[in-house]
């Protein structure tokens, strides 16, 4: 026995201690994102009332060709226009967006007054695939009538009590590295309620408004990385959905805005591209359920 132990000892004692080589890099790297993980920056931009062409000029600097014309005339007879932008917002935009990142502070999750809140609010949103995110439009309205025009011309209305516009948002890789996103209006209203809503494989409560969902109304169109999908409303479509989920009324006044999409990050794409001047917007998140 005296023996065994003596040839342990001596084993032990020649094998000494042997340094492991580590790869630093491995242990640092950061962690990759899920394959069907989509990256999303979300901005709401409001529109100088002082100068009633900046819109016009922002409108002329954004690809609305992208969308099918058949869509586009759907979209104006509610009131919504929409287009596409490559990796640098419109001149005018993006001088607005430098000027506030420097003058913003951080903004609160429920607005008072439009007028008076930052002019532009920014909201980071990490989707799965096809997972369905709420993005607030509109402040909460006591009373919403609402005039809807058919392809005919002929023109109907609808009055929603504690009503505000929702969009239901989705996004989908692509095997080129593009994202399909697909946007659909909703007006929420009325008292929440308690209904089952399937997730996955089992059944969830939930608490949930009614709403009136718009499906003909749906925006769908793929974004590379970088690229904007800007959405807002005809000004001169007063009364109509895209109205209402694009303006806000103020002491001074109705208030113009615009909603900014840009693909940020995907699987495909693992080092965003060049950096932006939306990038160095104050980082005042929103709350899924706050107004913006």
């Amino acid at each position: 026995m005296r023996a065994l132990s003596w040839i342990i000892a001596v084993s032990l004692a020649l094998a000494g201690c042997r340094q492991v080589n580590v790869d630093a890099h491995k242990l640092l790297a950061e962690p990759r994102m899920s394959t069907a993980s989509v990256v999303l920056d979300l901005f709401f931009v409001r529109l100088p009332a002082a100068d009633e062409q900046f819109a016009n000029r922002l409108w002329n600097e954004v690809d609305e060709q992208k969308l099918p014309p058949a869509q586009r005339q759907r979209l104006a007879r509610y009131g919504f226009r929409a287009g596409v932008c490559g990796a640098h917002p419109p001149a005018d935009l993006e001088r607005l967006i430098n000027q506030e990142a420097a003058t913003v502070q951080p903004a609160k999750n429920t607005i008072s007054d439009f007028a008076v809140d930052p002019v532009v609010r920014r909201r980071h949103l990490q989707l799965l695939s096809g997972r369905p995110a709420e993005v607030i439009a509109s402040s909460m309205y006591e009373s919403l009538p609402l005039l809807e025009a058919a392809a005919n011309g002929a023109v109907s209305g609808q009055t929603f009590k504690q009503a505000q516009g929702v969009f239901s948002l989705r996004a989908v890789p692509e095997s080129d590295g593009r994202v399909r996103l697909t946007l659909v209006p909703e007006v929420q209203h009325g008292e929440a309620k308690q209904q089952f809503m399937q997730r996955d494989t089992h059944l969830e409560i939930v608490s949930q408004k009614p709403r009136k969902t718009y499906e003909s109304l749906t925006t769908e169109l793929p974004l590379a990385p970088g690229e904007m999908l800007i959405l807002g409303a005809w000004n001169e479509r007063r009364g109509s959905v895209g109205h209402y989920f694009f303006t806000e009324p103020t002491s001074s006044g109705l208030v113009h805005k615009v909603l900014v999409v840009r693909l940020s990050q995907t699987q495909h794409d693992s080092a965003v591209g060049a950096e932006l001047a939306v990038d160095q917007l104050p980082t005042a998140a929103l709350a899924d359920q706050s107004e913006p």
